[in-house]
């Protein structure tokens, strides 16, 4: 695995890598949103174990893992991968939606907390 690549040439890097559990689910999206040429369902597979290995052979403090069926419905995952982040003092109170109903904007607005502070 690449892993000294990505260290060697990124050593300042943080990887959020996010996959979805349901497959089937995953390519169902594509073919509702009306993708051009949705993947299959075996390379859909394939790239999310790719990706899920990355994350495994990267170190905890390099990679975090997340799936979207469970960050998108709730927003403390969402804050944890944040403070993970180095971010200090924020906390989305809610998650937005910005493909909603197909790719439609979410113009709803998040509250961050006073005093949220970048690494």
């Amino acid at each position: 695995f690449q892993r000294k690549f990505f260290n060697y040439n990124f050593p300042c890097a943080k990887y959020i890598i996010n996959t979805r559990l349901n497959t089937d689910n995953q390519v169902a999206s594509q073919k509702n949103n009306d993708f051009i040429d949705p993947a299959p369902l075996d390379l859909i597979k394939r790239q999310n174990d790719f990706l899920t290995q990355f994350a495994q052979y990267m170190s905890e403090d390099k990679a975090r893992l997340i799936y979207m069926e469970e960050w998108t419905n709730n927003v403390t995952q969402l804050n944890e991968v944040v403070e993970w982040l180095g971010f200090r003092n924020c906390q989305y109170d809610k998650v937005l939606h910005n493909n909603k109903d197909g790719y439609n904007h979410d113009d709803s607005s998040i509250d961050l907390g006073g005093g949220c502070l970048a690494p």
